[in-house]
């Protein structure tokens, strides 16, 4: 089994998803270390800044598990520095 990585992403809310456990669905369904860095919420949608960690394989799979379910997903590289 490959080592534990860690990536940084940004996700952005729509107002429909402010409300759903997205965050909570894939930790749990991927088994998965996650931190919030920075966020920023409301009732119109929002921001933040998600560390992850989990095998490379299982990153890439919650990438895309996060996206289907309509979430904006990006690299958060220059939301760091």
């Amino acid at each position: 089994m490959a080592e534990p990585i860690s990536r940084e992403f940004r996700l952005e809310f729509p107002k429909n998803l402010v409300k759903e456990p997205v965050i909570s669905d894939v930790i749990k369904k991927f088994n998965l270390t996650a931190n919030i860095r920075r966020a920023d919420v409301n009732a119109d949608g929002g921001w933040l800044i998600l560390s992850i960690e989990g095998a490379p394989v299982v990153l890439d799979e919650a990438e895309k598990y996060i996206s289907a379910r309509g979430v904006k997903i990006s690299p958060a590289e220059a939301d760091l520095n």
